[in-house]
């Protein structure tokens, strides 16, 4: 049914006498954000990205990681023999 209804209202267009024929009423459109909503929309943005703790791709290529160096008197690890075979 879903199918349809978009097959309808890409043939119709916004046409509502010819979709109300069908039953089916007009897409509502979505209103403009005011500037208090978007400046709300870009303030919990950064704020999601702060407790996230996110960053861009530049930021993260700045990250480098360092490795602790092993200590150069640790022992080697023990070399394995074969057993000699028995005739």
């Amino acid at each position: 049914m879903a199918a349809y209804k978009k097959y309808l209202t890409a043939t119709c267009g916004n046409a509502a006498q010819a979709l109300g024929d069908y039953g089916i009423a007009l897409p509502q459109v979505r209103k403009p954000l005011t500037v208090e909503a978007k400046s709300a929309k870009v303030a919990q943005g950064l704020a999601t990205r702060e407790a996230r703790g996110t960053i861009g791709p530049k930021k993260r290529l700045k990250i480098k990681g360092t490795v602790a160096k092993a200590n150069a008197e640790a022992p080697a690890p023990p070399a394995i023999v074969p057993a000699k075979p028995t005739t």
